[in-house]
Order: structure tokens, then C-alpha cells, then sequence
């Protein structure tokens, strides 16, 4: 046989191509045309060398590949490449499909130029198994923790794993060769250089440790082991290698480094105690940090002499949990009440742990005694403060809640439970059921989504829901809280607060109702109403104002609409600034305003009420506005008319106190007159009863002058009550001797009904006295003689009730509410005429009034009677003016001396009849008829007594007086003033001009012989 070496190449590569039978040779010309078809092609496509050679490469493809002009590219990119493969669809003889692994590379000849191309086939099972066995290396090589690379025998870096290129953050071509060491940190770069070189040159494994760059940009400490890898010959062929990053132990190494100086320097600084202990327990080690805190030697420290520094009720148990741990070797924790070197024991946390060999026994022990005096304080306060807390809780009806998610347990306060109306044992843990049934079914749905919702994203949760307690009652409640998870656990807590709002719903409710109603009375009021707000220049002063609400009738009123959102000065161009002045200074007051304002532009007048929006300082005020023109001229014309009235009642209280003057000095000689004939004679029975008749006429004439003096007096005001405490018993017994006289004349019976224990008040004695012999005197004068008449007084509460009832004439129901009127004789008919001017019973309404009580009648009807019922405070204390009336002159009347008297008045009927009456008792009397010889007369006789009229003509009364007065000769000489005028102002006048008494005429003959007893006694 021909050895191998005698056959040509041709041959050879012939013999070689053949017997590959797995692979496929094809050689193709430049155009795709196959020119070499081998044993291995035959035996893979199916076609023989006849049958194939001469065909276009595309024979082999499939008709989409074909269509993708797939040959072609293939041909383009070896051409370009040198060479190209892939895994793809190939096409047999018989038209079946197989996958194969095809690799083509271009022929090119010296010149560079190609001349073909060669393509060989790879039978897909055999290119997976080798894909398969690469992929498990990979996946291998990935898999591992760290970053594998591979290099060439000469060092060259060929190869690294997806790690180290995902550490380095680079390609793996910027890897290769030698470019790893660029990422090498420029401090170590030389040093890891010169060791891997020192490796390849020795062929020796490399451990290296420097720091490399990572993606990120920092460089982190890495381990770098190399293995050489040698063939049979034991030549190095290849360099396998891992880095490790050592980044974190190396940190760890230097913060034990530090950790171990830091605690070498804390053993000697330390304010804690640090100690060791032997295996069994025993203190053997000094410690100056336990020196400087308990005082103890080192000696007595050591062993167990430490328990001696241990408060002796916590001795014992600080001494078994320490054996305790020294026994099972676990950590020791405790607290105890250590002697300080004050003396005062501290509390104090003692802990330690065993430090073990590598075989894990227990070398020694290391802890430290740490000073927790402020900590067990700050522990009391804060069980303190959550007493307060839950205190506070319960006073705010809140409460607090935990429910675990995972098993249907809600831990909740004792509030929370009651909120919801279950059981106290429900606090330590109940199923979220419990709650839920106390949900109003109205809520409940909406209740469950939002916490299903919260659960499921891990958001916070809120609801506001009703819930319905055993005794029927509902409340509001608005729970809010979290979702989460505890730390290193599976379970999810959502926890949170229940907050009993059931008042803020509630007002909330009334709050909306109240706008409500706010918005209806906007929108309906007559009446305008603005909200403005102020706008202020730098200095704080409000020059201007916008307008924020304005109600449908401020349109109306004033004609300016569609204002909202406009200031004052965009409205008017010249704007009256006193509006925004006065909106300023209530929006900074906060003292709210009304005024009346025109407006010159509309020619109206409106109320305005201005009020700030708030209790603080702001820029908001409210104005209410209404046009009140017509009420102002309305006003203006009652004003006008009160003037008239006023100037009419004026005019008319003159002219009944000229009146009553007038008719008082007609009077006075009447009265003299009578007094002076009852005195010098005792005439015949028929005269007498004249007289008598007389007598009484003038005493009603005086009583109707009474009357007008007191009318004019009511209606200017002049009355004046002069208070003092009186029995009111001691009152109506006054009352009762004026009203006696004419209730005798007619026969009446009279009852008088009086309490037991007096009834005291603070009244005017004369002016009350007058309001009852009023009603007395009423009463007998319409009643039909031989009437009954009944005074009766009662206290009700802090009343006094008199009641003075008649079975007289009676009223007819339409004439009670008129009785009490000026002028009204109600019901009296001429068959009932008693005389009078009709003011009495207004007089009585008016001075009860002035007492602070009230006036009533009532009357079953005509010719049934009448009961008048007054109605006094009692105990009303105060004295509120002078009286008007000046008391006459009081005392006994008795013998006295004859008196110089001079009378001076300009009707001389008086004068002569007042001085027949003098001279009867003995007096020296001298009579003038005019001012200046009234004068004459008392500075020739100097008298003891001057009656003095004040009309007189000449000089008048006031003038003699001070004239008298200014005269030294004449002190000595006692004034009077006789006169028809008696009103306060004229009594006051008199006294100014120097008389001693003022007497009103007509002057009571009893009253003047009072008089001159007084004045003979001085």
C-alpha cells in the first residue's frame, strides 16, 4: 500500500473530506456555482457529485431564504469578512428540511483577490451538542459568585464571564489583552501589574488583592487568583482566574482595627463601666471607669466583691442572673440599684457577652454598667404621660386600634371598644366582624372598600361612617390609619385612631343649615348686603375696597349692579373716601358701626350697619343697607309735629298754671272771708248751712285748682318724688282721713283691710297718700249714698296690692281702657255728674307710674261696682328729688303774743278780709297795696311777720324781699310769700329772694295761725 506521504495533496485533502462523513464540504467559484462536492455532502443533501456540481449554490437553501437573497449575502459578508457562519434551514434532495450549522469563508489568493469560497456543513446535532456543551460552561461560569476571566499563556486576557463585565460596566473587548489593568486604581495599577507578570514568568498560581473599578465609577477592593492550566507536556497553555470582591471584608477589617482602638480608648474614657470576667464568672480585670464610679479599690472590685456596691434588696437577684448566664453561656442583661461614690444609689443596666476561642468555649467575659438613673426617670414620666394620654384620649372620645390583616385580630383600647358599642373583653382581641356589625348598614359597604382599597395598596385609610350602640343610639366616627407590615415578619397590621365626631357632624349639619338659611335670607331680604374687603396702601391705610358678595336687592336699592369682583374706585372715579374710613376703622376695631348717609348722587338716605367678618384684626366687613328716605321723611315731619306738639303742651301747661294763679286769688278772700264769720258770729241755722255749703264749694274750687297745678306739673315733668321709708299702712290711714269726710257726708260703709305685719316700702308719703284718697274719693263721689266702699292691702311676692272696690255706678266694658285718660269722665251721664275736671284718675295712673308700679280697673259692668287695684314694688329703696310742696309750718297752736304784721297784696278784698281775721286775734296788722308801699310799710314799723303777695304792681314780692333782706334793720323780720303760684321752680325763686315760707293760695286759716305761733315762738 502507498504511504500517505507519496499521495499528493490533492489526494490527501480527498481521502481526508471523504471519510468526515458528519461534515459536509462544498467549494464554490466566484459566481455561487458549486465546483467541489465531497463524500460528506453527498451523504448530508442526497444529490451525488454529478448531480450537484455546476449547480448555483442556491440549490442547498429554502425558498424563503432564497427569496431573502440569503446565498447572496452570505457570499457578500465572507467576502467582506473573510468569513461567516450561522444556524440555519438547509434543503435535501428529497425535499425534506434539516437544520445545520454552516460556516463559509472566502478564498482569496496571494494578491488578495478571491477566487471562491469554501463552505462546510455541520449536522445540527453535532453543532448543538457543542452549543450545549459551551452554554453549560457559560452558565457555569456565570452561575458562580465570582468574576471568571480566562487569559492566553502569554497573559493575554481572552475570556471573562458576564459578571466581571457587569462589575466593570465595560465591553468585554476593553477588557482584553492587558486593557483590564486600566480599570486597576492608579495606586495599585503597578502593584497588580508586576505580580500577574511575576505569575506568568513563574508560572506560578497568583493571589493578589487591589482595588478595581466597578460601573459605577468607585473602585472596590477585589481578590485576583490565576491558575496556569498544562497540557500533557506540562507546558502552560492557558491562565484560568476568579476576582472576588473583597470590598466588605476589607471594610469589615478596617472597622475592627478601628472597633479595637475605639475600644481601647473607651475602656480608659468611658463614663461606663467596663469590666471582664473569667470563664467562671470572677470580676480579674481592674477598671478604673468602676473605681471612679463606686469609690471601690481594685481589690475589693475583683472576684465578687462588686455585689458589694449593689443596693442589698437587688443583691441576690443581680448575683443569680449573672450565674445564670455564666451557666448556659448566653448574654447577660440586668438592672439594679448600684452605691454611687456619693453614696446615693443609681439605677444602673448591666450587660455582657462571652467572648469564645476557635474550639467555642468561653474564654473570658466583657460588659459594661451603664448609669440608667435619667432613663428609668425619663420610663416614669412616660407612664406618667400616657396615663395622661389615655386620660386625654377618653376626655376627646378617641380611640386607638390594631388589626392584624392576617388573622382577623383587632387589638383596641377600651375607648374604641366603646365607641363601638362592644363588650370590654373585645379590647384584648376580636374578629373585625364585631366591629363592622356596629357599622351602619347604610355605611358598611363603603366602610369595606376603603379598607379593602388601603390593604391592597398599602395606602392609608380613612372612613367616616354611623355606628349603632345597644341603647339605640347612633354616632359618627372617623377612623383613619395605616397599612403595614412589621418588621421581619409575614403579617400586615393596619393601625389607627377612631375619633367620636358625632358633635363636629352635628354642627357641621347646623352649619350647613345655617347657610342654607344664610343663602335664603340673602337672597330674599329687602334690605342690601355687601361683603367687601378692604385694600390697604404701604403705610396700612385702607384707600380703597373690593366687592365679594353682593344679595339681588343692593342692586335694587342703589342701582349699582354686577359689582362682584370690582373695587370702589373702578366704579366712581371720584369715590366718597369717608365710606372707606369707616369700613377701615370697623375692620381694624372690630367695633361694629351705624350711620345714616345720603347720597347726594341718588338723592336718597340709607341706614348703614357695618360689622367685621371675625374676631381678629381683618380686611373683610359686612355691610346691611336699607333706603330709608321715606322713613326720614316721615321723621322729619314727625319731628316737626312734636315740636308743634310740644310747643302746644307747653302753651297749655302755662296756661293751666296761670289758671289755677288766677283762680287762687279769687280764692284767698273767698276762704278768709269764711274763716272770719265762722269767728265773729254764730248765725241762724239756715245761714249756717249756707255757710257750710260755702265752706265746701270753696274747698272743691281749691281741689280743682289742686288738680290743674298737678296736671301742668305731670305734663312738663316737674314732678319729682321725694322717697323715704314708710309703713304703707301708716299711707293709706292718711289717705283714708281725706276721703273720710265726703264718705260720711253720703253714708257710705267703709272697710279697711290691713295685714298683720306691716308692709314697708320706699315711697313719697304725700304723693302716694294722694293716689289712694283719690281712688277713695272715686269711689264715694260714684257711688249712690248709703254704698259700700272697701280698702283692702295684700302682699303678693314682691308686690303690694291695694284694692279699692265700690258697689257703685259700675263701668260699661267698652269705657275700662279709657278711664285712666286726661279730660274723661267715662259713663258719667248728667244723671251721674259728681263735678271734676276729669284728670284725678289720670293723676293716680301717672304717680304710680312714678313709683314704678301699675294702675288697673275692672267693673262687672254698669250698676255692678268697680275694684281699683294698684300695684307697688315694696322695699324700693332710693331717694329720687325734693318733694314739691313745702311742708306748712307743724306744731301746736296755742295763745301767743300780739305780732307786728304787715299784709301786702294788690286785691284789696283779700287784704282787708286777711286783716279783720289778724286784728280779731290781736294782731297789729298794716296793709299796702303795691310793691313800694309794702317797702314803706315794713321799714317804718319793722314787723315780725310780712305777708307778701309776688304779682304786685311797682315793685313786685321778689323785689321787697331782697330789698328787706339787703336791709341791716330789718333781719329780724320773717318773710312770707302769699301767692297763687306754687310750682318747685316758684318755691325755689322765693327762697332765692330771701322769704322764709312760701304758702299757695288760698291759705288755710289753721295753716296761718300755725304760721304765726311759729313765729311769735322765735
Amino acid at each position: 500500500m502507498p504511504s500517505l506521504d507519496k499521495l499528493t495533496f490533492e489526494q490527501r485533502f480527498r481521502l481526508v473530506s471523504d471519510q468526515l462523513q458528519d461534515r459536509a464540504l462544498v467549494t464554490l467559484d466566484i459566481g455561487g456555482t458549486i465546483v467541489d462536492w465531497t463524500a460528506g455532502a453527498q451523504a448530508m443533501f442526497g444529490w451525488s457529485a454529478a448531480e450537484a456540481v455546476g449547480k448555483p449554490f442556491t440549490l442547498l437553501f429554502t425558498p424563503d431564504d432564497i427569496a431573502a437573497g440569503i446565498p447572496a449575502l452570505q457570499c457578500q459578508a465572507a467576502r467582506e469578512a473573510g468569513r461567516t457562519h450561522g444556524l440555519r434551514w438547509h434543503v435535501r434532495k428529497d425535499g425534506s428540511r434539516f437544520l445545520a450549522d454552516g460556516s463559509l469563508t472566502a478564498l482569496k489568493l496571494e494578491d488578495g483577490s478571491v477566487a471562491g469560497f469554501a463552505k462546510v456543513f455541520v449536522a445540527a446535532t453535532t453543532a448543538l451538542q457543542l452549543q450545549e456543551s459551551e452554554a453549560k460552561f457559560k452558565a457555569m461560569v456565570n452561575a458562580t459568585p465570582h468574576m471568571v476571566w480566562s487569559a492566553l499563556a502569554d497573559g493575554s486576557g481572552d475570556y471573562f464571564n458576564e459578571r466581571m463585565i457587569r462589575f466593570a460596566g465595560v465591553p468585554a473587548d476593553a477588557l482584553k489583552g492587558d486593557r483590564w489593568l486600566m480599570l486597576v486604581h492608579p495606586d495599585d495599577r503597578a502593584r497588580a501589574e508586576n505580580a500577574w507578570r511575576e505569575a506568568i514568568r513563574a508560572g506560578r498560581p497568583l493571589s493578589h488583592e487591589f482595588r478595581f473599578r466597578d460601573a459605577s465609577g468607585d473602585y472596590r477592593w477585589v481578590l485576583c487568583r490565576g491558575e496556569p492550566v498544562r497540557d500533557d507536556a506540562g507546558q502552560i497553555v492557558r491562565w484560568m482566574g476568579t476576582n472576588t470582591d473583597i470590598h466588605e471584608q476589607k471594610a469589615a477589617q478596617a472597622q475592627l482595627a478601628e472597633s479595637e482602638e475605639l475600644f481601647r480608648s473607651l475602656a480608659t474614657a468611658s463614663a461606663q463601666v467596663i469590666w471582664r470576667a473569667d470563664a467562671d464568672g470572677k470580676v480579674i480585670r481592674d477598671s478604673v471607669s468602676a473605681r471612679a464610679f463606686t469609690g471601690q479599690s481594685v481589690e475589693k472590685w475583683q472576684g465578687d466583691g462588686w455585689l458589694d456596691v449593689i443596693h442589698p434588696d437587688d443583691r441576690e437577684r443581680a448575683n443569680a442572673v449573672w450565674m445564670i448566664s455564666v451557666a448556659e453561656g448566653s448574654d447577660y442583661e440586668n438592672e439594679f440599684r448600684v452605691r454611687h461614690l456619693s453614696g446615693q444609689y443609681r439605677w444602673a443596666a448591666a450587660r455582657g457577652v462571652p467572648i469564645r476561642d476557635r474550639d467555642g468555649a468561653i474564654r473570658e467575659w466583657i460588659g459594661t454598667i451603664s448609669d440608667i438613673t435619667e432613663k428609668k426617670q425619663t420610663e416614669l414620666a412616660l407612664r406618667e404621660a400616657r396615663l395622661r394620654l389615655e386620660a386625654t384620649l377618653a376626655a376627646g372620645d378617641v380611640g386607638t386600634y390594631a388589626w392584624d390583616v392576617r388573622t382577623d385580630r383587632v387589638f383596641a383600647d377600651a375607648n374604641t371598644v366603646k365607641l363601638h358599642g362592644l363588650a370590654p373583653e373585645c379590647a384584648k382581641g376580636a374578629p373585625a366582624q364585631a366591629y363592622f356589625a356596629s357599622v351602619h348598614p347604610e355605611d358598611l359597604d363603603e366602610v369595606r372598600q376603603r379598607i379593602e382599597q388601603a390593604i391592597a395598596g398599602r395606602q392609608p385609610f380613612q372612613a367616616l361612617y354611623r355606628v349603632r350602640l345597644p341603647d339605640g343610639s347612633q354616632r359618627h366616627i372617623h377612623s383613619r390609619g395605616n397599612v403595614g407590615a412589621a418588621p421581619g415578619s409575614d403579617s400586615l397590621w393596619l393601625s389607627g385612631v377612631a375619633i367620636d365626631v358625632t358633635t363636629l357632624q352635628e354642627t357641621e349639619e347646623a352649619l350647613r343649615n345655617r347657610e342654607e338659611r344664610y343663602q335664603a335670607l340673602f337672597n330674599t331680604i329687602e334690605e342690601g348686603f355687601y361683603i367687601i374687603e378692604l385694600i390697604y396702601d404701604e403705610t396700612g391705610t385702607a384707600v380703597d375696597y373690593r366687592f365679594l358678595e353682593a344679595n339681588p336687592a343692593a342692586g335694587k336699592i342703589n342701582g349699582l349692579h354686577n359689582v362682584v369682583g370690582k373695587t370702589l374706585r373702578s366704579i366712581f372715579a371720584s369715590p366718597r373716601m369717608e365710606w372707606v374710613e369707616r369700613y377701615g376703622q370697623v375692620a381694624r376695631t372690630g367695633q361694629p358701626m351705624r350711620f345714616v348717609d345720603y347720597s347726594p348722587t341718588l338723592g336718597r338716605w340709607f341706614d348703614v350697619s357695618v360689622s367685621r367678618l371675625g374676631s381678629e384684626p381683618g380686611r373683610q366687613v359686612a355691610l346691611l343697607f336699607s333706603d330709608i328716605t321715606d322713613r326720614k321723611r316721615s321723621e322729619e315731619q314727625l319731628q316737626r309735629l312734636a315740636a308743634d306738639l310740644s310747643q302746644a303742651n307747653r302753651r297749655q301747661g302755662e296756661f293751666l298754671a296761670t289758671l289755677a294763679h288766677e283762680l287762687r286769688n279769687p280764692l284767698a278772700p273767698l276762704r278768709t272771708g269764711l274763716d272770719l264769720v265762722s269767728m265773729t258770729m254764730q248765725p241762724p241755722e239756715p245761714i249756717a248751712r249756707v255757710h257750710a255749703m260755702m265752706s265746701r264749694q270753696v274747698d272743691h274750687l281749691v281741689h280743682l285748682v289742686d288738680d290743674l297745678l298737678d296736671l301742668a306739673r305731670v305734663n312738663s315733668g316737674k314732678i319729682v318724688l321725694k322717697r323715704s321709708r314708710q309703713p304703707l299702712a301708716d299711707v293709706i290711714q292718711a289717705a283714708v282721713e281725706v276721703g273720710q269726710p265726703l264718705m260720711r257726708e253720703k253714708g257710705h260703709e267703709f272697710i279697711l283691710r290691713l295685714p298683720d305685719e306691716p308692709v314697708w316700702m320706699d315711697v313719697d308719703r304725700n304723693r302716694l297718700s294722694q293716689v289712694i284718697s283719690n281712688l277713695l274719693t272715686n269711689s264715694a263721689k260714684y257711688t249712690p249714698p248709703g254704698g259700700r266702699i272697701m280698702l283692702a292691702l295684700e302682699r303678693e311676692g314682691g308686690m303690694a296690692v291695694i284694692r279699692v272696690t265700690d258697689n257703685g255706678i259700675g263701668l260699661a266694658a267698652d269705657d275700662v281702657p279709657r278711664v285712666f285718660d286726661m279730660f274723661t269722665q267715662v259713663g258719667r251721664g248728667l244723671g251721674h255728674s259728681q263735678g271734676g275736671l276729669g284728670i284725678g284718675l289720670n293723676l293716680v295712673k301717672r304717680l304710680t307710674e312714678k313709683h314704678g308700679g301699675t294702675v288697673s280697673v275692672s267693673s262687672p259692668g254698669l250698676g255692678q261696682g268697680s275694684t281699683f287695684t294698684l300695684r307697688l314694688p315694696v322695699e324700693q329703696r332710693g331717694t329720687d328729688g325734693a318733694d314739691l310742696d313745702v311742708q306748712a309750718p307743724s306744731g301746736a297752736v296755742g295763745a301767743t303774743e300780739p305780732l307786728s304784721i304787715v299784709i301786702a297784696d294788690d286785691n284789696r278784698d283779700a287784704v282787708e278780709v286777711l286783716r279783720q281775721l289778724l286784728e280779731l286775734n290781736g294782731h297789729n296788722v298794716a296793709a299796702a297795696y303795691d310793691g313800694e308801699a309794702a317797702l314803706a310799710a315794713i321799714r317804718q314799723s319793722q314787723p315780725d311777720l310780712a305777708l307778701l303777695d309776688i304779682g304786685m304792681p311797682g315793685l313786685n314780692g321778689y323785689e321787697v324781699a331782697r330789698a328787706v333782706r339787703n336791709d341791716a334793720g330789718l333781719q329780724n323780720t320773717a318773710l312770707v310769700a302769699v301767692t297763687g303760684w306754687g310750682s318747685a321752680e316758684d318755691r325755689a325763686r322765693s327762697s332765692e329772694a330771701g322769704f322764709d315760707h312760701h304758702l299757695a293760695k288760698p291759705v288755710s286759716y289753721d295753716m296761718l295761725l300755725q304760721l304765726i305761733a311759729q313765729v311769735g315762738a322765735r
